[in-house]
């Protein structure tokens, strides 16, 4: 029997605040200077722990290595902790999340078919491949589940230690959270492939080009809605920033016949993806929508702008992010119910992660503001994690139940 909403709700409220402190931590070098308590007693116990494995696996010297550990940085395995507080529920459960029966009939097709499922079915050809490694080394469906829990959370946690110097990591890992962290029980393909566009985000700033296309093209392998994001490439290297200014103009002229283009483009490409049509009829049906969801991007999209220049001065990176913020909330006054539009919109929601961790990092100086402005996001946090498990797919199940067959 499924635990209510109630309780599924304050379990992953625990979970998300509890990582969200043990990456808080990770990064307060005042709190680690002073010694608290907890932070004491969670260093002993990894000492304890590392230099047991050092006595009983590597048969060296207990005292000798001591000094090993003695002047260890700790950061590090505060940030494991919160990875592994967060990855658990997504690695580790069962029959929880609406798309949990198909991934388990994807998983028992591809056993019988192997690779060649992919000529036969739509799924892209990366998550075939997994599943076929996943069956010769574990040969369990649940091994799937693992492998793409802590591969996503790993790019997610990557893309914000990136940013770690200008961002308040406690915010990013709240935020991400609320943001996309229980999309990891349904659209697992896609946020995979999300997490290595955002991730390679990096060698477009570091101008990398090949990394960047190549990384794109390794996501694409997970999601074909990636694709997208080599256009998004080409725009941003700087051979093209000269009719950077042309292109929103020319967008502007084809709103007009933009359902008329997109459904063209997804019906001419039916040859690459098998069920472009169920994308295609959805499209068709296309109405504005506007819900409070929407308002809500709105309010943060204004909030953004207020502080743009701030952001940008503190990252020039910000330009990016923001632009991939405003294209999310205007693509959601259209729809937020077509496939083929909201899963852009998941891949550029890692934007509103950053711009919030990097909002709080601003406020460094101004404490009363700052505070403020970490209380509400807690607030809009915790509503938004509510509106996640009023759904039935989201129940998280009794422990017994998880580790069974």
């Amino acid at each position: 029997m499924k635990l209510n909403s109630l309780y599924s709700s304050v379990f992953y409220i625990i979970i998300i605040v509890s990582a969200s402190f043990f990456a808080f931590i990770s990064q307060n070098q005042k709190i680690k200077q002073k010694e608290v308590y907890y932070l004491t007693l969670l260093k002993k116990l990894f000492d304890k722990w590392m230099l047991y494995i050092v006595k009983c696996f590597l048969r060296k010297d207990y005292e000798k290595n001591q000094k090993l550990f003695k002047e260890r940085d700790y950061s590090s395995s505060l940030l494991f902790v919160s990875f592994l507080i967060l990855t658990t529920p997504v690695a580790v459960r069962h029959f929880t999340g609406a798309d949990y029966a198909a991934y388990v009939a994807y998983y028992d097709g591809i056993k019988e078919m192997g690779s060649s499922f992919f000529i036969h079915n739509s799924l892209e050809v990366g998550y075939v491949w997994l599943n076929v490694i996943c069956r010769f080394f574990f040969d369990s469906y649940k091994s799937v589940f693992v492998i793409m829990a802590i591969a996503t959370n790993l790019f997610f946690f990557k893309i914000m230690t990136f940013e770690i110097k200008k961002i308040s990591l406690g915010t990013a890992v709240f935020v991400y959270g609320f943001t996309l962290y229980f999309w990891g029980f349904i659209i697992i393909r896609n946020l995979l492939a999300i997490s290595i566009v955002f991730y390679a985000l990096r060698y477009l700033f570091q101008k990398k080009p090949f990394k960047y296309f190549l990384s794109v093209a390794f996501a694409v392998l997970f999601h074909y809605s990636m694709a997208v994001f080599f256009v998004l490439g080409i725009l941003y290297l700087e051979k093209f920033k000269k009719y950077r200014g042309i292109y929103p103009f020319l967008i502007l002229l084809m709103v007009p016949f933009a359902h008329d283009i997109l459904l063209y483009f997804i019906r001419e490409i039916k040859w690459i993806v098998p069920k472009v049509d169920f994308y295609a009829s959805s499209f068709s049906n296309l109405s504005v929508q506007f819900g409070m969801n929407v308002y809500i991007g709105v309010f943060w999209l204004i909030l953004f702008s207020i502080f743009y220049k701030k952001l940008r001065e503190a990252n020039d990176h910000i330009t990016l992010y923001f632009s991939f913020y405003f294209v999310a909330v205007i693509l959601s006054l259209f729809t937020i119910s077509t496939p083929i539009i909201t899963r852009f919109i998941f891949a550029l929601l890692p934007a509103q992660i950053l711009l919030m961790a990097h909002l709080v990092r601003v406020f460094d100086k101004k404490m009363v503001l700052k505070v403020v402005l970490i209380l509400f996001i807690f607030v809009f946090g915790i509503n938004e994690t509510r509106h996640f498990i009023n759904e039935e797919t989201y129940h998280m199940l009794p422990y017994k139940t998880i580790f069974s067959k």
